[in-house]
C-alpha cells in the first residue's frame, strides 16, 4: 500500500475546494430562500440539500463533489484507496458538522498529520488524495524512435 505523502490533499487545496462547492451551494441555496419564509424550514432544507450534494457526489464514479472534482482530488477508503459507500460518504458529511465545532478545529488537523487527514475523515475512515487528469505516454520507455 503507497502511502506516499505527494498523493494526499493538503489544507490549502482542500480549502480551495471547499469554497468551490460552497459557491455551487450557494446557486442551489440562494433561490430557495425567497420561496420559503419559514426559517427553521429552510435551516432544515439546506442541511438536508449540503448532505444529499456531499454524500451522492462522494459516492460517484468522480468521488467526489464538483470542488474536489475540478482540483483533480478525491475521498477515498484510507485502507484500499478505493471509492466509498454511500453509508461512509453520508457519515463522512455528518462528521464534518463535528469538524466545524469549536472554531474548526477538526480540520486544522489536517496541518499536523501526515496523512492529512481532518476530523471527519478519521471518523469516517477516509482520505482525500490527489489525481492527475493528465495521461502521457513517455516515448523512451513505450519504444518509440524519434
Amino acid at each position: 500500500m503507497n502511502r506516499n505523502l505527494n498523493h494526499f490533499a493538503d489544507f490549502s487545496q482542500r480549502l480551495l475546494a471547499y469554497n468551490l462547492d460552497l459557491t455551487v451551494l450557494l446557486l442551489l441555496l440562494f433561490p430557495l430562500s425567497f420561496l420559503i419564509s419559514i426559517d427553521w424550514i429552510y435551516y432544515a432544507l439546506c442541511f438536508v440539500i449540503v448532505c444529499i450534494y456531499h454524500s451522492v457526489l462522494e459516492r460517484t464514479s468522480w468521488h467526489a463533489t464538483v470542488g474536489k472534482h475540478y482540483t483533480q482530488m478525491k475521498v477515498v477508503d484510507y485502507k484500499t484507496k478505493e471509492g466509498i459507500s454511500m453509508g461512509r460518504a453520508l457519515l463522512r458529511i455528518l462528521a464534518k458538522f463535528l469538524s466545524l465545532a469549536p472554531c474548526f478545529a477538526g480540520f486544522f488537523l489536517i496541518y499536523f498529520r501526515a496523512d492529512r487527514r481532518a476530523l471527519h475523515d478519521l471518523i469516517a475512515g477516509t482520505c482525500v488524495i490527489r489525481f492527475s487528469k493528465l495521461k502521457t505516454k513517455d516515448p523512451i520507455t513505450k519504444g518509440n524512435k524519434m
